[in-house]
């Protein structure tokens, strides 16, 4: 190698000496401006062992050392020049090696040599490398080093040059077929390029010639694996080996070449290409598999490029063509069939695409689809599915629709063929597939909608076929047929939403009152698919229809209970009568014509609401229904929609029961109009004047428990409807609480006592006080600031429910009612804050969420307007106030009860307060990027110095939820926060410590290794203090903060700064660490536990995103609970799905000891049940070892056993004495007592019942005896319930009959132990099972029999 370094730095030198002029300017173009290619090349194939990088790397160096003697700079154009000079010299064309390594070097550089220059010299260098080709006698080493050369000539070159380039593609093309895979790869991404470089206007004419060029090796490459096929068959017996061979040979180039026209048939000229498809298609006659897979590939290829230029006929006649191939479709070769599919979906849609007219083609291709779905192959039944969708969802449209409703009765339309295949396609045969039919239903019929319902009328009789059959599944069917079931009720579910309840329910009617009269099935399945799925639809046809039919069941309930009150007719009646009431709501979703029908709807539910309680939910959830979509598409056009609705609001507690489904109702929002939507609202405001005294006396008059559905009725019509009405019922709410008020007060009931809404005066009060909450978004500013003084009363009652609805109220007023806050803020702050020392546990929450709304407004822009004078209870010394910073004095006092509400008993209470903290963090971080959250952080910090153990444990726990969320920016802080947290290791309080341990999980939790490393020493300082204290789980904390240092800064660090009489802990913990990274018992993704805020996304601010999933009360639970983990220490689950279970503490001695007593469920990772390891771990682990039989196991294996002289073991028997005189002690015991066969043979037994006089009084014992797996010890040494079948309590004496007691007084008994055998199907497992059952069962029949003779002649 080195000798042909040296030839070619000798070779290249002088011939680059000569020809230095030439580089300069016979090439025209200076580009010494660009990289340095040859350092590029080498930097990529120095390190590389190959020969050929080596052989390369020695021609660049000898090229970079010729051109720095000469002083040229070594540009691609003077490497270009340089490596051609040389390979153009006798010196370059006498070694094949050399020559290999300087097409290597050309093919490397050619890329990066400017167009023009390449351009210029392209014929002469594509003459000098085709020479050096036939030189070497089209050496392998240089083709594939010299094709690339040649592929990057011709695709450089221009239409004059392409007469002279012609051999050289013709060359580049032959080598397609070439017998060496490196160079028919070299040749494939040759021509590849050379097609792409042609696709532009002043390349036609070359790519034309080029194509047919392509084409006609095609022609012959493609024909030749039936040409030898025809011969082989005329072949005579001796020729039929070479027969074969040519056939294999044939097949062989065929399949080489389609894997370049795959990649290039998009790129050949329209008239080659679709020549070239005609020639593909007649290799599927051939039935050979590979041949057609590749021919499907190529068509797939031209069908899906995207420059594709095809004309819609040419496709129009490969889809014909296709539909023509039986063989195709009847293949066993699933992978064709798939690719088969694919090519049939690919051309049919890009025909419609086209604009090309499928006709009967659509047809005939869903009905070659359909049969595919029967396929064995999963595969091939799931891509005709998918085909068959993404046909339909593309080619079904409003035109075929037209066509097929226009020639009805005529003549059969493309469409309604589609649709009988797809019906067609529930017939029994494929009946493994309905789930795909039913997916491909679920495509077509939104597709259909209401214009083309009347063509999905036999769809909609198979669709409710197998949704007839829900119940028989119920009934114990398969688990495959309840999913078919339920995928049934869905598809059924989008037909009554996409097609309208009228032609489902004309097709699939109910029937109910045939089936009352017994004379047909009634379909009451499809009551709930009403409820569930209608949507969009018309409220008219359920008072038409629906309403009617409720008539006529009510009636004949009625009559019912006339003679039998409480029959099973009635109840059924009336369940019927509840089910169709509750599609009232659903047909009011969305429904098109609220602004007609509304006056008709309230004259006709309107008595059923005033009279019935029990359809009130109903009745109440359609109007709410109706008026929060109202005021959604009002808005949605920027209209006047009311005040935010207090029902509804993202925070409010009983927000399940809101109408949240906002899933699709973009859809029916965009199809409403503006107009439309004021025509609702005045159909509302009309009937207003009936509905909110219905409502309002309702709500009054029903269970406390039972009324939030009323509530949200009143507060959506409230906002919207007539000013004066809400203002009337609001005075008469107002003057009902006076009263009540009044009754309170004096204790006495007056002649217009209020006694309605509730037991007590109390009840009565919050009542009324939440019928006034319900009408907030309607009252104006004046009737709001008699709503203020109401609060500011409750505020100051001692009664729990009353202060609570009284926050509640005041919190919407602040967060929502601008218009009267704008005025009486100062005021609003003033009395919240007084508010504070009167306020109870159970109002907190919402008195939290006050606060919120306060602070918010705060830093959202009201801070600069407050007048601080107005608020005495900041400036309660009259003192002059600061006015920089006028925002920060009001929030400080409001955060210090923030902080404190962390501690409250309810969870609620302390949920909401940390999910304000991180808000108000979030709000001053947005106000003041730099030092917002440092500002919060500093006013929290106060706490630490607290009077109250209470705010100071408050204060570290709100530090470390800051800190989890806002890490990166409290970073610079960690050096003044840490230590000072530190320091409150060594306070007395307990409720401190457990706040400062998990404020110290968190911080080992989120800051980087470097931090913690340096806080280490004290924190370990501060933590071990506990180390040893075992109350409130603080000795565990310890340690699972030291786990979790450890994981960070490693075991080493932490080893040099724990105290040495601590060492031992650490020590275990690394040992528990190790075993578990050797069984590899990890978890399969990291946990929280342990990462660092490096590891986490951050959104703008720096707020971590890895706790988005949890709750702030999930949160708190996890890091302050008294468990180690939090309270969910059972989340993490084995692969079985059995929960884990902690392990007992086992030290062994051995390392093969230790792997083969691990429970296979400590481990995380999937078993490997083909490794005979885990078969024997799994085996020995099946039954949970008692704490004995460990111990035992382990002596065993601690055994050395004596040998004699001649090498043989002495085993002595001292462990079977020792057990026989454990067995010897408990023969002292009474042998008529019942316990004492139980525990024969049992472990520890006679040390538990030292000094007793009997088992029963041996209470030690109780809590001592294990059975392994379930079962008794002694199960597989006894004779199967021998001990308990009462034998012992027989009469010892002959001919005496009877049982007597024990000497330990024990009852006789007997029974048989359960046996799971009992269950088995085989007859020889229950025989054996049972053995011995026959004596207990007679002994007790003789019992029993003489017991009731004596007693006979007893009396």
């Amino acid at each position: 190698m080195e000798n042909l370094s040296v030839d070619l730095r000798t070779s290249l030198l002088p011939s680059l000496e000569d020809k230095g002029g030439e580089i300069r300017g016979d090439y025209g173009y200076d580009d010494r401006g660009r990289e340095n290619v040859v350092d590029e090349i080498l930097k990529k194939h120095r390190r590389s062992t190959q020969e050929e990088s080596k052989y390369l790397c020695f021609v660049l160096e000898a090229v970079l050392e010729t051109l720095k003697h000469e002083g040229i700079s070594p540009s691609a154009t003077a490497v270009f020049a340089s490596l051609m000079s040389f390979m153009g010299s006798d010196q370059g064309q006498e070694n094949a090696v050399a020559s290999a390594a300087c097409c290597h070097a050309l093919s490397l550089v050619v890329a990066r040599v400017p167009m023009p220059v390449l351009r210029s010299k392209c014929v002469e260098c594509a003459a000098l490398v085709m020479g050096i080709i036939e030189k070497v006698n089209k050496d392998p080493m240089v083709l594939k080093t010299a094709i690339p050369c040649l592929g990057q000539f011709v695709a450089a070159s221009g239409p004059r040059d392409w007469t002279a380039m012609t051999p050289v593609f013709r060359l580049v093309l032959s080598h397609l077929l070439d017998q060496h895979p490196k160079v028919r790869k070299k040749a494939q991404s040759a021509v590849v390029e050379i097609f792409a470089a042609f696709q532009n206007d002043a390349c036609v004419g070359m790519l034309d010639q080029a194509s047919g060029d392509v084409l006609e090796l095609s022609t012959q490459v493609l024909s030749g694996p039936e040409h030898t096929a025809h011969a082989a068959a005329k072949a005579s017996n001796k020729q039929r080996k070479k027969a074969e061979d040519d056939i294999r040979a044939a097949v062989s180039n065929a399949l080489r070449l389609m894997g370049t026209l795959k990649q290039i048939v998009h790129l050949l000229s329209e008239s080659c290409a679709q020549q070239l498809c005609s020639r593909v298609l007649s290799l599927y006659h051939l039935q050979q598999a590979l041949l057609a897979s590749s021919a499907t590939e190529i068509l797939l290829a031209f069908c899906n490029a995207p420059s594709s230029r095809i004309h819609v006929k040419v496709l129009v006649e490969l889809l014909q063509a296709l539909l023509s191939i039986n063989a195709l479709w009847n293949s066993s070769d699933a992978t064709l069939e798939m690719s088969a599919i694919q090519l049939l979906e690919s051309l049919t849609v890009h025909i419609h695409q086209k604009g090309g007219d499928l006709g009967s083609l659509l047809s005939k291709v869903m009905h070659i689809l359909v049969p595919q779905l029967a396929s064995q192959a999963e595969g091939v039944a799931r891509s005709a599915a998918r085909s068959m969708e993404s046909i339909i969802r593309e080619t079904v449209t409003d035109a075929l629709i037209k066509e097929a409703l226009d020639n009805a009765g005529q003549q059969r339309a493309p469409l309604v063929s589609l649709i009988t295949a797809v019906e067609s396609s529930f017939g029994v045969q494929y009946y493994d597939s309905w789930e795909l039919s039913l997916s491909i239903t679920q495509q077509l019929i939104p597709k259909l909608g209401r214009t083309g319902s009347v063509l999905a009328s036999g769809l909609l009789e198979k669709i409710g076929e197998l949704c007839a059959g829900v119940e028989d599944v119920a009934a114990g069917e398969s688990g495959e047929s309840a999913r078919i079931a339920e995928i049934a009720q869905n598809t059924l579910g989008i037909c009554i939403r996409s097609l309208g309840p009228e032609i489902v329910l004309d097709h699939l009617p109910l029937d109910l009152e045939d089936a009352l009269d017994g004379q047909t099935e009634g379909r009451t399945w499809m009551i709930p698919l009403l409820k569930m799925h209608m949507k969009g639809g018309r409220i008219a046809f359920w008072l038409s229809e629906i309403q009617p039919l409720i008539s006529r069941i009510e009636s004949r309930r009625l009559n019912a209970a006339k003679d039998s009150p409480h029959s099973r007719q009635v109840s059924t009646l009336y369940a019927l009568e509840l089910q169709l009431w509750s599609t009232l709501p659903s047909f009011s979703s969305w429904a098109e014509d609220v602004d007609e029908i509304l006056p008709e709807l309230t004259k006709t539910v309107g008595p059923y609401f005033e009279k019935r309680k029990d359809l009130r939910l109903y009745i109440s959830q359609a109007i709410q229904s109706i008026c929060g979509q109202t005021r959604r598409i009002l808005s949605h056009y920027d209209l006047w929609s009311g005040f935010p609705d207090p029902c509804t609001r993202s925070d409010f507690e009983d927000k399940d029961d809101m109408d949240d489904d906002f899933d699709d109702d973009s859809t029916y929002i965009n199809r409403s109009t503006s107009d439309y939507g004021e025509k609702r609202l005045k159909a509302l405001k009309m009937q207003s004047k009936i509905w909110m005294p219905l409502l309002l006396n309702a709500f009054v008059n029903t269970h406390s428990s039972k009324r939030n559905h009323l509530q949200c009725a009143i507060s959506s019509f409230a906002c919207l409807c007539d000013e004066n009405i809400v203002n009337a019922v609001f005075k008469s709410a107002m003057t009902r609480l006076m009263k009540i008020a009044n009754q309170i007060k004096t204790g006495e009931l007056g002649k217009d006592a209020v006694l309605d809404g509730g037991d007590t005066d109390i009840e009565r009060y919050c009542t009324y006080l939440e019928a006034i909450y319900a009408l907030l978004g309607g009252i104006d500013v004046s009737g709001l600031k008699l709503v203020y003084q109401l609060v500011l009363n409750g505020m100051q009652e001692k009664d729990p429910a009353v202060q609570k609805k009284a926050y509640k109220i005041l919190h919407y007023i602040v967060a929502d009612r601008p218009d009267f806050c704008g005025t009486e803020f100062e005021t609003i702050i003033q009395n919240v804050l007084e508010g504070g020392a009167t306020a109870i546990s159970a109002s907190r929450a919402f008195r939290i969420r006050c606060l919120k709304s306060i602070i918010l407004h705060l830093l959202g822009g009201k801070g600069s307007d407050v007048d601080l004078s107005k608020i005495p209870f900041i400036n309660a010394e009259g003192t002059e106030m600061p006015t920089t910073d006028t925002v920060r004095v009001i929030i400080m006092p409001m955060v210090s009860e923030i902080v404190l509400s962390i501690k409250e008993s309810n969870k609620k209470t302390r949920a909401a307060a940390f999910e304000l903290i991180i808000e108000v963090a979030n709000a001053m971080n947005e106000k003041d990027p730099h030092g917002g959250v440092v500002s919060l952080v500093h006013l929290v910090l106060g706490g630490l110095v607290g009077s109250t153990s209470q705010m100071v444990s408050a204060s570290v726990m709100a530090l470390a939820r800051i800190l989890f969320e806002f890490t990166p920016i409290m970073m610079p802080m960690m050096d003044e926060l840490l230590p000072a947290v530190i320091m409150l290791l060594r306070s007395k309080a307990r409720e401190v410590i457990k706040s400062v341990l998990g404020f110290l999980k968190v911080a080992v939790m989120r800051l980087d290794s470097q931090t913690l490393l340096n806080y280490t020493p004290q924190i370990l300082e501060g933590t071990l203090l506990w180390a040893e204290d075992s109350k409130n789980k603080f000795r565990l904390k310890v340690r699972v903060i030291l786990e979790r240092l450890a994981k960070k800064v490693g075991f080493e660090p932490l080893a040099a700064c724990i105290p040495e009489s601590h060492k031992s802990l650490l020590t275990h913990i690394r040992k528990q660490m190790s075993r578990k990274d050797r069984l590899k018992s990890a978890q399969s993704e990291m946990d929280w536990d342990g990462q660092s805020f490096a590891d986490t996304l951050h959104s703008r601010g720096g707020r971590s995103k890895s706790n988005a999933s949890n709750g702030p009360s999930a949160w708190q639970s996890d890091v302050f609970s008294d468990d180690s983990f939090g309270k969910k220490t059972n989340r993490a689950k084995s692969l079985l799905g059995v929960e884990k279970k902690k392990s007992s503490k086992v030290s062994f001695k051995s390392e093969p000891a230790k792997a083969r007593n691990v429970s296979i469920s400590e481990s995380q990772d999937v078993l490997n049940l083909l490794d005979a390891s885990t078969s024997r771990r799994m085996v020995g682990m099946n039954v949970r070892r008692s704490g004995y039989v460990e111990k035992e196991r382990r002596e065993e294996d601690d055994v050395v056993f004596a040998q004699d002289k001649h090498g043989k073991l002495i085993i002595s028997e001292e462990k079977k004495e020792k057990k026989r005189d454990r067995d010897e002690f408990l023969d002292g015991f009474d042998s008529d007592d019942s316990d004492i066969e139980d525990i024969k043979g049992i472990h520890g037994a006679h040390l538990a019942l030292k000094g007793a006089q009997s088992i029963a009084k041996a209470s030690s014992y109780a809590g001592t005896v294990r059975s392994a797996g379930g079962k008794s010890s002694m199960g597989r040494k006894n004779e199967k319930g021998s001990h308990h079948s009462g034998d012992r309590f027989k009469a010892k004496k002959k001919g005496t009959g009877g049982d007597v007691k024990g000497k330990g007084s024990v009852q006789p008994y007997a029974y048989w132990p359960l046996d799971r055998k009992m269950l088995n199907r085989r007859e020889q497992k229950t025989k054996s099972a049972k053995q011995g059952l026959d004596k207990v069962v007679n002994a007790a029949k003789d019992g029993a029999l003489k017991g009731r003779k004596a007693k006979r002649r007893r009396h």
